[in-house]
């Protein structure tokens, strides 16, 4: 009889020799990665990426105000760009009585002049803008209805002046209704405890996509981790408003492993001659160009035109929109526009403050015709404005 090579006994010893040496291997594999991986990348959480995604979108404004005596009253406060042409959204309260609006970029990234676009006390919104030559960093707009309770949330700002600083929450409350001691009533408020201080206001809340789910507006007086946010969607209503439509989403990029290329085993088939092949993009590659398409023009504007871009210079009486300057050889001036005259609907939409004069110019084309409907002294008439080249 043959006796076996290995007793039964030997085998099992042999079995759990090998496992503890796997274990071994194993376990000297996770330690050398631990150790090859950084200190900073064990900290880099969820938070931490959107900070480095969206805080260089987050503004400091800074308003200054010359009084009756000649003193000057300054305030500061916090805004956020929210699309690359450098429009910025803060609280209506932050420029109130401002004569010059000066905003400090993220950073060291500068101060630039600011124009108010539109100013909605009611809402406690107001649009600014800012110009250079190259596109600003911007975060995009939750979807309406986004907010979740407890979900976490970053709120980035300039709190007394301090400059950039980020605190971070949950979300406490949907639905909040407040009454703001400035005289403002505001609804479907987003209620959360991130640290909130006076000069918050306008700046970012902001979820884990690292879009913007409301701006800051307010705390409640007397009280800790109780603050408000506008929703998002008010915000993306006044940017449709304005420019016609928002900016799309801009997620935080997600790092992606190299493309692996697996060969056909089919022949490409031959494509017949003139046909232009489709292009893709592998993951993380920049998209192909656009094919030029003859006699079309791209529909996103870089800015929108305002009555400076006409040849009129306007103001706001609170009653109505009245011309104070029309320059030479502009197109108001060709058509006929007077100093004096009231600005009462452009192609027949109603113009009451300056939010509705930029509506009406949103769609400008260069030769496009606008009819121009204005007052003076009782007698009404149209002008035809003609949008300069």
């Amino acid at each position: 009889m043959l006796r076996p090579l290995f007793a039964r006994g030997t085998v099992r010893n042999l079995n759990v020799l090998v496992l503890a040496a796997l274990l071994a291997v194993t376990a000297f594999a996770l330690g050398r990665a631990q150790a090859e991986r950084g200190g900073s990348a064990r900290r880099r959480t969820e938070v931490v990426d959107v900070v480095d995604h969206a805080a260089p979108a987050v503004v400091s404004v800074f308003a200054e105000k010359r009084t009756s005596r000649n003193a000057w009253i300054k305030s500061a406060g916090s805004g956020v760009i929210v699309h690359p042409s450098g429009f910025i959204v803060t609280n209506s309260h932050v420029i109130r009585g401002g004569g010059s609006l000066r905003v400090e970029l993220w950073g060291d990234g500068g101060s630039l002049p600011a124009e108010v676009v539109a100013n909605l006390p009611g809402n406690d919104l107001a649009l600014l803008r800012i110009r250079r030559a190259r596109p600003f960093p911007y975060v995009s707009i939750a979807p309406s209805g986004a907010a979740m309770l407890g979900e976490t949330v970053i709120a980035i700002g300039n709190p007394r002046g301090l400059g950039d600083t980020i605190t971070v929450g949950v979300v406490s409350a949907l639905g909040r209704d407040a009454k703001l001691a400035r005289g403002a009533a505001l609804y479907n408020l987003i209620q959360t405890d991130a640290s909130i201080n006076s000069g918050n206001s306008g700046g970012a809340l902001l979820n884990l996509d690292g879009e913007l789910l409301g701006v800051v507006v307010s705390i409640m007086p007397s009280s800790q981790g109780i603050a408000f946010a506008i929703p998002g969607e008010q915000v993306a209503s006044l940017l449709r408003r304005a420019l016609g439509k928002a900016p799309g989403r801009k997620p935080i990029p997600v790092e992606q492993a190299p493309p692996v290329f697996v060969p056909t085993p089919s022949p490409t088939p031959r494509r017949p001659r003139g046909e232009v092949s489709s292009m893709r993009a592998e993951p993380g590659a920049l998209p192909p160009p656009a094919l030029a398409r003859r006699g079309r023009t791209s529909a996103l504007k870089t800015r929108p035109l305002h009555a400076e871009d006409f040849g009129l210079t306007l103001r706001n009486t609170g009653d109505f929109i009245q011309v104070t300057h029309v320059a030479r050889a502009s197109a108001a001036s060709l058509a006929g526009v007077r100093v004096g005259e009231v600005v009462i609907a452009i192609d027949g939409r109603e113009v009451d403050d300056e939010l509705d004069l930029v509506l009406a110019f949103s769609a400008a084309r260069p030769g496009r015709v606008y009819q121009l409907h204005v007052r003076r002294t009782g007698t009404e008439r149209h002008a035809a404005l003609v949008t300069p080249r």
